[in-house]
C-alpha cells in the first residue's frame, strides 16, 4: 500500500500543472531503498515511512532487492535492465555492511572519485577524468544510447561526496496494440471543467463468462 501512495503522490507531483511527464516509480524507490540501506537515524524513519511504513530494515533491502532481482530479466515479450552505482568521494570512510547491501542486494557498484577534481576539470576541458561524462558514458551504455546527457556539470560542486546513479531501460510491446483504423481524436477529462483533445482507440472484445448460479 505504501508504495502505491508513494507512486500515486510522485506522479502528482512532478513537473509542473499542465506539463508532460514519463518516470518510473520503481527506479526512484531502488534508489532510495539504497539510501535507506545506509542511512539512520530521522532520516531512515522517514525514508522507511516512504518506502514501506512500519516494516524492518531488513525486510525493506530485502523487498527491494527481490522486486529489483525479479524485474531486472528479459521475459516473454519484454526487457527491462535497472543498474546502479555509486560514486563516492576518495579517502571516505564507507561502512563495509553497506557496500556488501550495495553489491549483494542491489547488484550496484561502488567507485571511488574526485569531485573536486572533476568539476575543476569541467571547467578547463572535457577529458576523458571529467566525472559527469564517465557517468553519462556508463549511462548510455547501461540503457542501450536511450539516455544521454544525464548529469551536466552544475551537478557536482566540491561539496558532493556521494552520487547515486540508477538507470532503467525497458523495452516491450504492447499486449494488445493499438489500431491506426480504430484511434480518433476525441474529449479527454483532465479535470473538472478541463478537456483535452487526444487520440483515443476503440477496442470490441468477446470474453467468456462462467457463473456458476445460471446452471
Amino acid at each position: 500500500m505504501a508504495q502505491a501512495e508513494f507512486a500515486l503522490k510522485l506522479l502528482r507531483d512532478s513537473g509542473p500543472s499542465g506539463s508532460f511527464a514519463i518516470l518510473s516509480p520503481f527506479s526512484i524507490s531502488v534508489a532510495l531503498a539504497m539510501v535507506y540501506a545506509g542511512a539512520g537515524g530521522k532520516t531512515k524513519t522517514e525514508l522507511g515511512d516512504v518506502l514501506a511504513k512500519g516494516a524492518k530494515h531488513e525486510e525493506i533491502v530485502n523487498y527491494f532487492s527481490a522486486l529489483m532481482m525479479g524485474l531486472s530479466k528479459e521475459g516473454v515479450g519484454y526487457k527491462l535492465l535497472s543498474a546502479n552505482r555509486l560514486y563516492v568521494q576518495e579517502h571516505l570512510d564507507i561502512l563495509q555492511s553497506f557496500k556488501y547491501v550495495i553489491k549483494e542486494k542491489f547488484d550496484g557498484q561502488l567507485q571511488e572519485v574526485d569531485f573536486a577534481k572533476s568539476t575543476e576539470t569541467a571547467k578547463a576541458s572535457f577529458l576523458i577524468t571529467y566525472l559527469p561524462l564517465i557517468i553519462n558514458e556508463w549511462v548510455e551504455a547501461k540503457t542501450n544510447a536511450k539516455i544521454r546527457n544525464l548529469i551536466s556539470s552544475d551537478m557536482l560542486t566540491v561539496a558532493t561526496t556521494l552520487a547515486l546513479v540508477n538507470a532503467i531501460y525497458f523495452k516491450g510491446d504492447w499486449a494488445t496494440k493499438f489500431d491506426v483504423h480504430r484511434t480518433t481524436k476525441k474529449q479527454f477529462h483532465v479535470a473538472e471543467n478541463q478537456n483535452r483533445e487526444v487520440k483515443r482507440a476503440f477496442f470490441l472484445f468477446t470474453i467468456d463468462l462462467f457463473h456458476p448460479f445460471l446452471f
